[in-house]
């Protein structure tokens, strides 16, 4: 049966999230025409039985996001795939702009807020938000919204093992302008609290600038991890 929206869910351990995810999710599914979709990477903790039951459609496959993202489109019924990270919130105002935004909507993506009140946190989301306004192009915490006819016609993500969201930017940027949608997506500090605020962002940085002199990104994906 076609669905308005269909969320596809990434997971590889994430029991410490995916709880309160589907949790939420199930709500907003009492409201919008949504379908839930998990495709896991083999996680090795309680991820799966978490989503037992809870989810729609469910699959596993080797650990990476883009082929994990890939396999949720091909087998999502949406007509809008809405690709939302484990450890990211999307909520019913969220919802209702996209509704809102849907008829002439190809592709988008969400402002970004952190669930930290701390300065630093504030500062860097608006530098996201800033360069994702100035550049058109935005990270997968911002949860990236494509037509799903647009993302066959693109061919979806590329088979890269990292910075699939700014690959996939770049190609969706050559069809149309996306949609900037005003409401704000709210995603975990956990990354810069394990790693160190300024630790992650220099490793981003450097990541990023090694991606766009082409370096292999099998390579990228281990100095990420």
């Amino acid at each position: 049966m076609t669905k308005e929206f269909s969320i596809i869910i990434p997971t590889l351990n994430e029991e410490s999230t995916i709880d309160n995810q589907l949790s939420e999710l199930r709500e907003l599914k009492n409201i919008f025409d949504i379908e839930i979709i998990v495709i896991d990477g083999g996680s090795k903790d309680n991820t799966l039985s978490y989503c037992d039951k809870r989810v729609d459609k469910i699959r596993i496959i080797n650990s990476d996001r883009a082929l994990q993202q890939n396999l949720g489109a091909s087998i999502a019924d949406g007509k809008y795939l809405v690709f939302l990270h484990a450890d990211t919130k999307i909520t019913k105002k969220n919802f209702m702009e996209l509704e809102q935004k849907s008829r002439a909507l190809k592709w988008g993506f969400f402002r970004l807020k952190f669930n930290s009140t701390k300065m630093k946190y504030k500062c860097l989301s608006s530098a996201i938000n800033l360069r994702s306004l100035i550049f058109s192009y935005c990270t997968g915490d911002q949860c990236i919204v494509i037509k799903k006819n647009l993302f066959r016609k693109i061919n979806g993500f590329s088979d890269i093992r990292l910075m699939e969201d700014l690959e996939i930017s770049k190609k969706l940027n050559q069809h149309s302008n996306p949609v900037y949608f005003s409401s704000a997506v709210i995603t975990s500090v956990r990354r810069w609290e394990k790693f160190g605020y300024w630790q992650t962002i220099f490793r981003m940085r450097c990541l990023r600038l090694l991606y766009f002199f082409g370096f292999d990104t099998n390579l990228l994906k281990k100095m990420y991890k």
